[in-house]
């Protein structure tokens, strides 16, 4: 089972526990019926913050909370999942009873997680700061160190998880209706491209490609289009294929974007964007936590109606294939 998936699975078995003792910062959770996401996660690559992320909007959505989108300033209230972790070495050292002594470096991670409530709030100086965000609602994990695999960071991200979903229901109660999962906006595959002396912006036009449509080549759903199946659990392997194949029986397209050469002597320096075409799986966010790693990662959640202009600009949007 990937350590994800288990943060998952275990913070969905959480939401029938026995709420957790009363505390004063609590009652600061009463009304907020709706919120954004963000998480972060810092010094270590083998932990993917939007499989985080996308696990808190769906508990949410269960919980009967509207999830705000990303925008830039955030939406508040935002609920701000923070992972630091640092790399630690502890010397050890074996004396054997021939008198041969050997020293080694094993090495270690520390880490701490918090969870944070924050809401826009009236700045203390109305001049220079006449609005600021503040913190309403607030855990922590105590500083951990683990050897170098990565399984605790998860089950304690997931503890804190669990403290918030006994904290909110405590106040609002446990009764409300599921929320559902907007569809993200289609972006305009024509808005100025950002600034950029990247050569190989221009789409390619590919002979190879049997259905063309929107500068690219559309394709139903499959193996060619997605991350590799290998890295699926094996427990979830059958899962997964059974909702490629759910697709793929509902017609849903895939639109393939190439952009260069970035060499055009040599021809070389191509690169492929995948996106769903015309509309995502109503049902992607939930495929897309039912599994870490999952395949349809790659495409994420947002659908194009043709090729983004340039490659700058669809980098962009791959970029923010979860917001």
């Amino acid at each position: 089972m990937s350590r994800t998936f288990w943060f998952v699975a275990m913070l969905s078995i959480a939401m029938v526990a026995s709420p957790a003792p009363a505390l004063a910062q609590n009652e600061a959770l009463r009304g907020k019926t709706a919120m954004s996401v963000y998480v972060s996660i810092y010094g270590i690559n083998d932990l993917n913050p939007a499989e985080f992320r996308l696990s808190l909007e769906q508990q949410l959505h269960d919980m009967g909370i509207t999830v705000l989108p990303h925008a830039d300033p955030p939406n508040f209230p935002v609920l701000n999942l923070t992972i630091n972790v640092s790399a630690l070495t502890q010397r050890t050292t074996i004396v054997y009873s021939d008198g041969r002594v050997e020293t080694s470096n094993l090495p270690l991670l520390a880490y701490t997680s918090r969870l944070e409530l924050r809401q826009l709030a009236p700045g203390r100086t109305a001049a220079m700061r006449p609005i600021e965000d503040v913190v309403i609602w607030s855990k922590a994990t105590d500083p951990q160190t683990t050897a170098t695999t990565a399984w605790k960071i998860p089950r304690d991200a997931m503890d804190l998880a669990i403290q918030f979903v006994n904290a909110w229901q405590q106040v609002n109660g446990s009764n409300h209706p599921p929320t559902a999962d907007k569809p993200m906006p289609l972006p305009n595959p024509n808005a100025p491209s950002p600034a950029t002396s990247e050569a190989g912006q221009s789409l390619y036009a590919d002979g190879n490609c049997q259905t063309k449509a929107g500068g690219g080549c559309v394709n139903a759903i499959g193996p060619i289009v997605t991350d590799s199946f290998n890295g699926v659990p094996n427990a979830h392997e059958e899962m997964v294929r059974k909702q490629l194949a759910d697709l793929q029986q509902r017609g849903q397209k895939v639109i393939t974007c190439v952009y260069g050469p970035s060499d055009t002597q040599a021809k070389t320096g191509y690169v492929t964007f995948h996106y769903w075409y015309q509309s995502a799986p109503p049902d992607i966010l939930k495929m897309l936590i039912s599994a870490f790693p999952h395949p349809f990662m790659n495409l994420g959640r947002v659908a194009v109606t043709a090729c983004p202009a340039t490659k700058a600009l669809a980098s962009v949007i791959n970029a923010n294939r979860f917001n």
